[in-house]
């Protein structure tokens, strides 16, 4: 849970180590709850000298929504805020392929709330990252 911060931070859990010089297929899948006076921010962050060359995230506000998707090409490209007008569940789901270059470190998921409120924002446990190295 985090509350009162709109600064991004790892997920202690959603972390997966890379080593330098490789390639990995990466896999997210996050549950998470949002009030609505705090809404929910995400990205993904890497490593120095490494990319994300493709991919997918999708997010799914509820039974009753469309899923939203949109293709990522980098790290920055993976910055989303999900705003809402009343409190909510979301699932969201990634898929990309990271190039790691000489810097070894980790790739995390990121979040925090958009709005800065002491009403908590939660990425459920059961949320895992997934990877493999194809390189």
């Amino acid at each position: 849970t985090r509350g009162s911060t709109t600064t991004l931070a790892a997920d202690p859990v959603l972390v997966v180590p890379v080593e330098a010089n490789s390639k990995y297929l990466i896999r997210l899948l996050v549950s998470l709850y949002t009030p609505a006076v705090s809404d929910f921010k995400m990205a993904i962050a890497g490593p120095a000298s490494s990319s994300i060359q493709a991919g997918k995230l999708t997010y799914l506000w509820d039974a009753a929504s469309t899923p939203t998707e949109k293709y990522i090409s980098s790290y920055a490209s993976t910055q989303v805020s999900l705003l809402t007008s009343s409190d909510l569940a979301a699932v969201v789901e990634m898929s990309f392929y990271a190039v790691i270059g000489a810097n070894a470190g980790t790739i995390d998921f990121q979040w925090a709330q958009v709005t800065s409120n002491p009403s908590l924002v939660y990425v459920h446990s059961g949320s895992y990252m997934e990877y493999k190295k194809i390189a």
